[in-house]
This record gives structure tokens, sequence and C-alpha cells, in this order.
């Protein structure tokens, strides 16, 4: 399948046999054209290969915005190493809300708009840029204290906070998924994770979350709240609850 190849190429990748790898990923595309992670990692090495060209090729049919950003955002990188700064600025300004948490968004375009003469709006995206890599910073020493004392909620929720102030809002319900184990009882997380979801644009999963409250906690008025948000999000947006978002890590 073209999940197994893509896995034995990243493992060929991972053991220094670029070309194996190469040959490997390029058969898992072959097996499934719509794979964005094959070509991903396949665009990886040809870009560090030197063959960026190479590597555009690969990433064009995923990088509209609208398909998949993280392809998006890997071909912007491309287009403006080889110096086309004005369709990297056009393509990461549209990632800026949607990829909002993501460093390497405001780095290239920081250097696409300095590129392109706006020096203020370069200034702008550098300023962004270091906000985040500081959160990121605060986020691996929280992760790295939950690693060593892993029955902490007050540190769950400190990174909960942080993954929030950066837009990484599933990142966020995840994380207080996983403080359910330690507080099964606490409808608050649940609550909280519930609007988390709704704020990752999940709103048939947070609707099941303020469900599921309501069935332990009738008179909980904050859910009841929130679910009519969910519920109304649903019918704007036609989500009919098909696909519950996986919590899990």
């Amino acid at each position: 399948t073209a999940g197994a190849w893509q896995g034995v190429g990243n493992a060929l990748f991972e053991l220094g046999e670029v070309d194996s790898a190469e040959v490997a990923l390029r058969r898992a595309i072959e097996l499934d054209v719509n794979s964005v992670p094959a070509r991903l990692a396949l665009a990886s090495i040809l870009d560090k290969k030197g063959a960026a060209s190479q590597a555009e090729d690969v990433l064009v049919s995923c990088a509209p915005v609208s398909y998949d950003t993280e392809c998006a955002k890997e071909y912007a990188i491309l287009l403006m190493k080889r110096g086309a700064s004005a369709s990297a600025r056009d393509t990461l300004m549209s990632l800026v809300q949607s990829r909002s948490w993501d460093k390497e968004v405001y780095f290239t375009l920081a250097q696409a708009l300095a590129a392109e003469g706006d020096p203020d709006g370069a200034e702008l995206m550098r300023t962004r840029f270091g906000e985040i890599e500081s959160v990121d910073g605060e986020i691996f020493r929280l992760q790295e204290r939950i690693r060593l004392n892993p029955s902490s909620l007050r540190e769950r929720f400190e990174l909960a906070d942080r993954y929030r102030a950066v837009g990484r809002t599933l990142d966020a319900a995840r994380t207080l998924n996983a403080a359910t184990v330690l507080a099964p009882g606490n409808m608050n997380i649940r609550n909280n994770i519930g609007v988390l979801l709704l704020e990752s644009e999940q709103p048939a999963a947070a609707a099941e979350q303020f469900k599921a409250i309501l069935r332990i906690d009738p008179a909980f008025d904050a859910a009841r709240t929130n679910l009519e948000r969910a519920e109304s999000r649903m019918r704007a947006t036609g989500d009919n609850g098909n696909a519950p978002q996986d919590l899990s890590f």
C-alpha cells in the first residue's frame, strides 16, 4: 500500500539511504497520487539534494491553500528559495490565519515582504515569529515537566493555555483530554475541551462533548449554552458529525 511504502521511505531516510528512500516515496505516490505526507517527504529529500525545482513539481498538486495548508507552506518556502517572493508572499499571507501557530510561516513571510519592499510588514512578521518561538520554548519545558510528573494537572492546564495562546487549539484540546484521565469527574475540563474543539472548527466533535456533559449533569448551564453554539455552527457549515475528531496524541 501507499502507506507502507511511505513508511519504508521514511525509515530508509532515517538510516541515511537517501536514494532508496526517494524510490520508495515515489512508489507511494504512484499508488496514491493524493498522499500529501509522501509528497512532503519526497519534496524534502529532493530539496536537500539540491533539486528544488523537482521538489516544487512534487508539491504543486497539493499546494493550493484550500487543499492542504502544510503543503502550501512548504511550496511557498520553495518559491521563496528561488526568488519568487511575490508568489510566496501571496500564499503565506493566506496561511496567517489557518496556521497562526506556525513560526515558519511568519519567518518566510518576513523574508518575502522584505524582498517585496515592505519593511514594516516584514518587521511585524519577525515580531510574531519571535513571540511564537518564545511560546514554543515554554511548551517544550512544560512537556518535559509533564513527562517527569505525568500526574500534574496544573502543568497540563498551563500547557493547554500555551497551545491556545499560539492558536494550536486542537493540541490544547488533546492536552486537556489527557487530563480527564486524572480527573474523570471534572466537567469543567470536559466543557473546556468542547470549547476548544469549537474554536478548532470541529463543531460536531464539540457537540458530542457537551452532550456527554449534560448526560452526566443536566444542570450544567454552560455546557447547554455551548451545545447550542455548536449545533448552530454545524447547521452553518453542514457538518453532520460523520467524522468525530480524534483527540489522542
